[in-house]
């Protein structure tokens, strides 16, 4: 059961170290500067935005812009 638990605990210490090392790039930024932006929003209108938003990335998705 030792065994178990301290690969468990060395896989936990190399997911910590993998994401710690991760550098923001502009796309990290972005999606934080949009999610401060719809959290100025009401839940009414924040659904509106979301879902506009989720509508031009099909579009992109799909060939469609």
């Amino acid at each position: 059961m030792g065994t178990i638990k301290n690969q468990m605990k060395d896989a936990y210490e190399v997911m910590e170290t993998i994401s710690s090392e991760h550098v923001k790039d502009d796309y990290d930024l972005f999606g934080e500067q949009l999610a401060m932006k719809l959290r100025e929003f009401d839940e009414h209108t924040r659904a509106i935005v979301m879902n506009e938003i989720n509508y031009i990335i099909f579009l992109a998705e799909s060939n469609l812009l």
